[in-house]
C-alpha cells in the first residue's frame, strides 16, 4: 500500500507494518495486541480477505453462504477491534484473484459490500476504498483483472500499484491534508527534539565527496557514490534543495542491473550507537525502464524496503515523479562503523538512459 500511494503521488513514512502476506483473517485478528497496540496508532490500513477465500468449499449456494457469514462474522471482528481503540479505519476493498475457482470469487462481492456498509454505518470513524473498481475487468463474467495490472493473476504490478493508489489517496488526504512532506526536512529536523542529525556533512555541502567505481560527476563532501555494475554509469550532480543540497543520479544501464549508488559518514562517537534511526527522501524525477529500488542501509544491520516491483515478470515502469520517505530504526553491531551505505538495488527491464534519481535527504539520528 505505501509503495501504491507513493508511485500515485502521496508521500507516505514507512514505519511498521503488522500485515504479514500470506495471512488470513484469523491470523490478522490475532497479530493486532503484538503486531498493532504497541504503535497506538491514530489509523489503521485493513485490505484483504483473499487468503480466507481459500478455506472454504464454496462449490454450492448454501456453502457459499456459510463461507460469506464466516468471513463477514472475522471482519466484524477484526474492524471492531480497532474501531474500539479510537482508531481511524480506512478499509480498502479486496481486488480479484484469478487463480481461484470462479465460484469462490463470487464472494468478493458481496464481501466488498459488507465492508463498504460498515463504513457507512461509521461515517466519522472509517472510510471505504474501492481498490476493485480500477483493478477487475467490468467485462469479464467471472471477475477477472484488467489486462496488464498484475504479473501472474493474483499479485499486482507497478500499474496495479498506480490505480490502487489513486483510489485509496482520497481517504489517506482526508485525514492528513498536509501530508506532503516540505522538501529538507530531514537534514536538519531531528526525530524526538532531543537528537540530532550525526551524518558529517547533512546538507550535502561542497563538492569533495568521492565520485567512485563507476560513476562521474560531482558530490558533495564527505559522501561517496558508486555503481556495481559493469556495463552502467552513474553521472552525479549536486543540485540546490529548499533547505540544503540534494543529489542527482542520473543512471545510464545497457540492460536490467542492480546498482549501488551512495553512502555518508557519520560523526565519530565513543559511546555505543543504539537508538539509531535512519531517514532518507527520494524521488525519481524521470523514469525509463526503472522497476524497482530496494533501498538497505548498510552499517552492520539488515534494515530494507522495496520499492516498486522486483519481479523480472513485472513489466510496467514506474512512473515519474514518484517520492519516497523512509524513516526506520537500523541497528549497528559495531561501535567502530563510522559509515552507512545507502543502498539503491535498481531493478531495470531493459537498457535505459533516461532515469534520474534525486536524494533529497538523508540523515541518521541517535534518538
Amino acid at each position: 500500500l505505501q509503495w501504491a500511494l507513493g508511485i500515485a503521488g502521496v508521500d507516505v513514512n514507512i514505519l511498521n507494518g503488522a500485515a504479514t502476506s500470506g495471512y488470513n483473517l484469523d491470523q490478522m485478528i490475532a497479530s493486532c495486541p503484538a503486531g498493532v497496540d504497541p504503535y497506538n496508532p491514530t489509523d489503521v490500513v485493513i485490505m484483504g480477505f483473499t487468503n480466507e477465500l481459500l478455506l472454504y468449499n464454496t462449490s454450492t449456494a448454501a456453502l457459499l453462504q456459510v463461507a460469506y457469514d464466516t468471513i463477514s462474522a472475522k471482519l466484524q471482528v477484526l474492524y471492531d477491534y480497532n474501531l474500539s481503540r479510537g482508531r481511524f479505519l480506512h478499509i480498502v476493498s479486496e481486488t480479484a484473484n484469478d487463480t481461484l475457482s470462479t465460484d469462490r470469487r463470487k464472494l468478493i462481492n458481496p464481501l466488498n459490500e459488507f465492508s463498504r456498509e460498515y463504513c457507512r454505518l461509521n461515517p466519522t470513524r472509517a472510510r471505504y476504498s474501492d481498490a476493485y473498481s480500477v483493478t477487475v475487468d467490468p467485462a469479464s463474467a467471472t471477475g477477472g483483472f484488467l489486462s496488464g495490472v498484475t504479473y501472474d493473476g493474483l499479485h499486482v504490478n507497478n500499474l496495479g500499484a498506480f490505480k490502487i493508489g489513486g483510489a485509496v489517496a482520497p481517504s489517506f488526504l482526508s485525514r492528513f491534508p498536509l501530508i506532503q512532506l516540505p522538501k529538507g526536512q530531514y537534514e536538519s529536523k531531528s526525530v524526538n527534539g532531543q537528537s540530532k542529525n550525526i551524518l558529517k556533512n547533512p546538507m550535502l555541502q561542497g563538492t569533495a565527496g568521492l565520485v567512485d567505481v563507476g560513476t562521474t560527476g560531482v558530490l558533495a563532501t564527505d559522501w561517496q557514490a558508486y555503481s556495481n555494475a559493469a556495463d552502467s554509469t552513474v553521472i552525479t550532480q549536486i543540485a540546490a534543495d529548499t533547505i540544503g543540497n540534494a543529489i542527482n543520479f542520473a543512471v545510464n544501464v545497457a540492460a536490467a542491473r542492480t546498482l549501488v549508488l551512495i553512502s555518508g559518514d557519520m560523526l565519530s562517537f565513543n559511546t555505543p550507537r543504539k537508538n539509531l534511526y535512519a531517514v532518507c527522501r527520494i524521488k525519481c524525477i524521470t523514469s525509463g525502464s526503472l522497476l524497482g529500488c530496494q533501498f538497505t542501509f548498510d552499517a552492520n544491520s539488515s534494515v530494507s524496503a522495496i520499492w516498486g516491483n522486483p519481479s523480472a515478470a513485472a513489466r510496467v515502469p514506474l512512473p515519474s515523479g514518484w517520492t519516497i520517505t523512509i524513516k526506520t530504526p537500523i541497528t549497528v553491531a559495531n561501535d567502530s562503523i563510522s559509515v552507512l551505505k545507502l543502498k539503491l538495488n535498481s531493478m531495470f527491464s531493459a537498457a535505459d538512459s533516461t532515469t534520474v534519481l534525486k536524494l533529497e535527504g538523508f540523515a541518521i539520528y541517535q534518538a
